[in-house]
């Protein structure tokens, strides 16, 4: 953005004075300290962890919490001005670590960069206009939660001052409601602001402020707020005895808890120290656990991706096998279908074979008719000359249909056979007709008669000769089908063998694919057992860690409330020990002024019966 709110403009321009001005006010405003006492102690239970704190500053925060082992800390800020305050950090680090940036542009982070983001009286300042598309960055960056220390929580946005050219409070809950995400308020702990956290995963495990804690801390805020109060307003003059004494008392009380303090303290640092060996040794333990088990983990997701394969394997062997089956199956209807239409055309042919039969017969019949008949003509033409012209015709017309009978029966041996024959009978018919021509006269009517009969019988012989070669080649089409069909069968027999092979070879591999998935569930099961064991080593370590994390806190709670009793006692020891130095430099004074007092009473005292023996020596 080339041009900037005035809000955002403030601080850059005028951020460098902020540092100055926040020293000055840790001297009446303990919230300062109890929030670095909070992000200490819950930061250090995030450990190991890439930290982002959003509005950094000079650094207020991030130079002590460097402190903290196994904490990759960042830092972004808007302000050029106060990020020169960061004289305590080595530029290197700086210039890795600390970034400058548009306040509304996007973070240079990738997605999920951080474990924690968090701020401390940031939001404040962001105008709400531009609430959620800050809120939504902190969300991209951070992988686990976002943390903020920021006003105390409220059901609407409004504005609360006109400092700094605007500060306002936000109603975080539902500017996270907005964006899909919870955000929920933690125990409180400072009496003017909140405790937000939000959670970027439902189920994931956070550490927890422990209520007891915040509540202790919410009443060293309002107590030291009161002390500090009190010491700020000037005290009576006539109460200054009472106050001496008082204060006296209470320097020795506070002594006293000091060293008792002290004592406890360094017996808690002990039991820390001992704790925090502990815990290290669980941690470690449990590292060795989480790395079992991720191994585990592995082997088992390695096994179940092998039983996937397998499963894979055995689904595409047993879809082979169908398939081969499937086309066993057909191939055998389809040599059932063949065989049956070689059956049909066997029957067929058989028929035809019947038929022929049935017309060879009724041409032998015809031909024996014909003979008959002609031997008629014969002994006819024996008797009659005048018919010899119309038998020579006939003759003509008989030679000419053995002629075509000859050519039809050169398709079958048996036919030309026959034709031969007849062509020679009536050969000999005809010779027996010229020699019984002179005889036959008078019965050349009757001649006639036999010739169209025998005209007949050679047309219905020629039908004949015709119908049986039509069967002849329907025969031979027959045989020529059912030839083809069995050599279709016997293609579809060596098919249907080709896939039972495979169909049995599919079965081997399935059966083979079989045996390695019971192996692979068996080494699946094993390595579950142990992913169990592991697990149930990894909770009790668990449970273990807890455990000493939860005495560890404990013991760093009460080294916390020790430090925090003692720093408070010490404190007010030095304040009372300066108002007391102040009351007994007041008090030295007033017996001066008493000394000075009792002297001129003295004086007067003295001066007055000298003054009343002069009187009686003039009377």
């Amino acid at each position: 953005m080339s041009r900037v709110s005035k809000n955002y403009q403030w601080w850059r321009s005028k951020g460098g004075t902020w540092k100055r001005e926040v020293e000055q006010r840790r001297r009446y405003m303990p919230i300062y300290a109890l929030q670095e006492i909070v992000l200490r102690d819950y930061l250090s239970r995030c450990a190991p962890a890439r930290v982002l704190e959003f509005g950094c500053g000079w650094g207020r925060h991030l130079e002590y919490l460097r402190e903290i082992p196994k904490l990759d800390l960042y830092g972004f800020d808007q302000s050029r001005s106060m990020l020169e305050g960061m004289d305590w950090a080595d530029p290197d680090w700086k210039a890795e670590h600390v970034h400058l940036g548009d306040p509304l542009a996007p973070l240079p982070f990738e997605d999920d960069f951080f474990d924690v983001v968090f701020t401390v009286s940031v939001l404040i300042h962001v105008r709400p206009a531009h609430l959620k598309g800050v809120l939504a960055e902190l969300a991209r960056v951070s992988k686990r939660q976002i943390l903020h220390i920021e006003n105390v929580a409220t059901e609407e946005t409004h504005a609360t001052s006109d400092a700094h050219d605007g500060c306002w409070a936000h109603d975080l809950a539902a500017a996270y409601r907005a964006l899909g995400l919870e955000c929920e308020l933690l125990p409180r702990c400072f009496e003017i602001e909140d405790l937000y956290r939000v959670r970027m995963k439902p189920r994931l495990r956070l550490p927890a402020l422990d209520p007891a804690f915040a509540s202790q801390l919410l009443e060293l805020d309002r107590g030291l707020s009161r002390e500090i109060q009190l010491l700020r307003r000037k005290g009576s003059r006539g109460r200054l005895t009472d106050r001496i004494a008082r204060l006296e008392a209470q320097t020795t009380e506070l002594r006293a808890r000091a060293k008792r303090a002290e004592s406890g303290s360094s017996e808690a640092l002990a039991r820390a120290k001992k704790a925090e060996t502990a815990r290290a040794r669980a941690e470690e333990r449990a590292k060795r656990a989480e790395q079992a088990d991720a191994e585990a983990r592995a082997r088992a997701r390695k096994a179940e991706a092998a039983r996937a394969k397998a499963d894979e394997r055995s689904e595409e062997l047993s879809l082979a096998s169908t398939e081969a089956r499937k086309r066993a199956r057909e191939a055998e209807g389809q040599r059932t279908k063949d065989l049956a239409r070689a059956k049909k055309a066997e029957e067929r042919a058989r028929k035809a074979e019947t038929a022929r039969n049935r017309d060879l017969a009724r041409a032998k019949k015809a031909e024996t008719a014909a003979a008959r008949a002609l031997e008629r003509a014969r002994k006819a033409e024996e008797k009659t000359r005048a018919s010899v012209e119309r038998a020579r015709k006939a003759e003509e017309k008989t030679r000419a249909s053995v002629e075509r009978a000859r050519k039809a029966g050169e398709k079958t041996r048996a036919s030309v056979e026959r034709a031969r024959k007849a062509e020679e009978e009536a050969r000999a018919s005809l010779e027996r007709a010229r020699q019984a021509e002179e005889k036959s006269r008078a019965s050349a009517e009757d001649a006639r008669a036999a010739a169209g009969r025998s005209q007949e019988s050679l047309e219905r012989a020629r039908r004949a000769e015709a119908a049986r070669a039509q069967d002849l080649e329907r025969a031979e089409q027959a045989e020529k089908r059912l030839a083809e069909a069995l050599e279709r069968a016997r293609s579809s027999e060596l098919a249907r063998s080709e896939s039972l092979e495979r169909a049995r070879r599919a079965e081997e591999r399935l059966q083979e694919a079989g045996e390695r998935e019971a192996a692979a569930r068996a080494e699946l099961e094993s390595q579950l057992e142990r992913a169990r064991q592991a697990e149930e080593k990894l909770r009790a370590a668990s449970e273990r860690t807890v455990e000493t994390r939860t005495k560890l806190d404990a013991l760093r709670e009460r080294e916390q409330r020790a430090n925090e009793s003692l720093t408070s006692a010490l404190e007010r020891a030095r304040t009372a020990e300066a108002r007391k130095d102040e009351l007994a430099a007041e008090l030295v004074a007033a017996r001066e002024r008493h000394r000075e007092l009792s002297a001129r009473l003295e004086e007067l005292t003295s001066s007055r019966p000298s003054v009343a023996g002069a009187g009686g020596g003039s009377e």
